[in-house]
């Protein structure tokens, strides 16, 4: 039953992220941010244009003890900032909230997937790291990680790794979007002092015509440089057309793409899923074709 729930789930989240259509996360009690965005003074309200959206059908939040944390990024030039809240979903109250925007070069920032760690909450945080003269301003493509620190129940900023100097050596991260829609994605994790950067690319094999899906997972310290690396790549029948990672509740990965070829009466595809552990090993895995076809024709 829970496997069907994620399966069915899946599937509709990645029509919506298809469409380009992002609707607000729903809960007895909760408001979405942008309808009493005139009650915080933790965001400007006098940037035109600006919206907010939410990690591309994969929305960066945890439920502890009947509390939401969320994370709304922010989108005026191009990604500026991140917004954090912390909501009793018991009376929908504001218990705390902490907010970043940036609007200049190498001072933007995009929040990703909370982690709760005893009393403490951590906020992984792809950080702008460009050249000065990137000559695609405002668009921002490259990161470094860092991390802040909540106390859980007040809200208090910890502590923060912003001050940490960027090794020479260290990896050069990618952000979490892609111009090339479902082909690179990346994540990032908090693991004690250290991150866990993930990325998952699609490829094509021009000689056996088969689809490629190819992951990595890498351990960085605190400067960025790579302590551990592991791969794995999985083959698909069919040229990869669409590949999704969504994040478990117990810090595994739930994968889902689809190999297609063809089109009108040659059309052919399959579908598959994965479940592993941010190191990349395997929990689960199968094919998915015939649930899919059942989904569809409901």
């Amino acid at each position: 039953m829970k496997f069907n729930l994620i399966i069915f789930l899946s599937f509709f989240i990645l029509s919506k992220n298809i469409a380009q259509t992002f609707t607000p996360i729903e809960f007895e009690n909760y408001t979405p941010l942008w309808t009493r965005i005139s009650t915080t003074n933790k965001l400007p309200l006098n940037v035109q244009g600006y919206e907010i959206e939410q990690g591309y059908g994969n929305a960066p939040l945890v439920i502890h003890k009947n509390k939401l944390y969320n994370v709304y990024n922010i989108v005026n030039q191009y990604y500026d900032g991140y917004y954090l809240e912390a909501i009793n979903l018991t009376d929908g109250k504001l218990l705390w909230e902490d907010s970043y925007i940036g609007f200049q070069r190498n001072t933007r920032k995009v929040g990703l997937l909370p982690c709760i760690k005893d009393n403490i909450i951590e906020l992984p945080i792809f950080a702008e790291y460009e050249l000065p003269d990137f000559p695609l301003f405002p668009i921002w493509i490259h990161a470094k990680a860092e991390k802040n620190s909540y106390d859980l129940n007040s809200g208090v900023k910890i502590d923060s790794t912003s001050n940490i100097l960027r090794d020479p050596l260290a990896k050069e991260l990618g952000t979490y979007y892609s111009f090339v829609q479902n082909k690179v994605r990346s994540h990032l994790y908090t693991e004690g002092s250290n991150y866990r950067y993930l990325i998952n690319k699609s490829l094509f094999n021009s000689i056996t015509l088969e689809g490629l899906i190819q992951y990595e997972s890498l351990t960085l310290s605190p400067s960025g440089l790579i302590l551990d690396s592991i791969g794995l790549d999985i083959t698909t029948k069919y040229p990869v057309s669409l590949n999704h990672l969504i994040n478990l509740e117990d810090q595994s990965l739930f994968s889902f793409s689809i190999s297609e070829s063809g089109q009108d009466s040659t059309y052919l595809n399959q579908a598959y899923y994965h479940i592993f552990t941010r190191d990349l090993k395997i929990l689960e895995q199968g094919d998915l074709s015939d649930k899919i076809t059942s989904i569809i024709w409901l």
